[in-house]
């Protein structure tokens, strides 16, 4: 009878507890795809409830990722449908877990790529959350620590995350400029800082796009001599605006040969480069807990293990937003789109 009794208490816990998260969900506005071939739709969803470590999050910016484009188009794997994309979010915390420590009401804050892992596994435990086997993704990914709810992303007006996950962001930042440097600006600012790239030094960036436009700006400001190699005229004078001291056009053999030394490595690496993603992209194509995974995670591994680099990410992203913000360098060229979008 004891045995009963107890068990009937238990029941009515969990039961208790389930309804007030159930009753403590967060509404959120957002845009979804419903479909692959879709277009993105105003779509209202629930967000689990603010956790004792979780923070919520008011999104006053998302940048767009060429990513969430795949991800969205179903060009790396099957889909769950309706997705928000979104993993470039800044915005403002507006509740906080009582257990939270690292932010307050009012707080700027921002997102990644990652929402959450287990926290004990050996990669977590040298902060390399990326490669835990339950890390959580920003969205389109079943959350195991939240009843396996399907994660949505940032094109909406408000995210629940751990604040293990969230970037705080200065208060002084430009936070319209912010969002595009926890993706683009990261995964540019991670190899010039692994390579000890200083003042003097020739960096050659090929390709003056999202994230080249950036690997331009981090690299003048460390005192680079840059050199942007790319395919169109139309980007010269935004890459000279930004410190280039040379821009090849390399359709055009006249500017190529004049550069012919460094000219030739450039082409010489994207190419092996090239090869090398299709070979690993053959290798892992049998492993399904990679699969959608870009390859050049394995470079992103040497990095997080050089020993030099710091041992929290998010440390490691605080430095590079420190150095955006002291140097003036944020996703100009985005900017100037979103401008000509109006």
């Amino acid at each position: 009878m004891k045995r009963i009794f107890c068990l009937i208490i238990i029941l009515s816990a969990v039961l208790v507890t389930h309804a007030f998260a159930q009753d403590n969900q967060v509404h959120t506005k957002g845009y979804a795809l419903f479909s692959k071939d879709g277009k993105f739709t105003p779509y209202e969803f629930k967000r689990h409830a603010v956790g004792d470590n979780d923070v919520l999050i008011e999104i006053l910016y998302a940048g767009i990722c060429h990513s969430d484009l795949h991800h969205a188009w179903e060009d790396w794997r099957k889909e769950t449908y309706p997705m928000v994309p979104g993993h470039e979010i800044a915005g403002r915390v507006v509740k906080v877990g009582k257990n939270v420590t690292k932010f307050k009401v009012g707080d700027y804050a921002g997102v990644g790529c990652l929402v959450n892992s287990c926290g004990e596994c050996e990669y977590c435990k040298k902060g390399e959350e990326q490669y835990c086997e339950k890390r959580i993704l920003t969205y389109a990914s079943k959350d195991s620590y939240h009843n396996n709810e399907i994660t949505q992303g940032g094109y909406s007006n408000n995210i629940v995350v751990s604040e293990k996950f969230a970037i705080k962001i200065p208060q002084n930042a430009q936070l319209e400029k912010v969002a595009p440097l926890l993706c683009a600006g990261i995964t540019t600012y991670s190899p010039i800082k692994f390579t000890h790239v200083k003042k003097g030094d020739k960096v050659a960036v090929a390709g003056f796009g999202g994230l080249g436009h950036m690997a331009v700006q981090y690299a003048v400001a460390l005192g680079a001599e840059v050199t942007v190699f790319d395919i169109a005229e139309n980007k010269r004078q935004d890459a000279l605006n930004m410190g280039a001291v040379k821009y090849v056009n390399v359709n055009h053999p006249e500017e190529l040969k004049a550069r012919m030394k460094v000219g030739r490595r450039v082409l010489e690496l994207q190419q092996a480069l090239a090869e090398r993603v299709k070979q690993l992209e053959a290798a892992l194509s049998h492993v399904k807990a990679l699969q959608g995974i870009l390859p050049i995670c394995s470079y992103c591994h040497k990095i997080r293990n050089d020993k030099e680099s710091w041992e929290r990410l998010e440390s490691y992203i605080v430095k590079h937003s420190e150095a955006s913000f002291t140097h003036g360098i944020c996703p100009d060229c985005l900017q100037r789109q979103l401008e000509l979008l109006k």
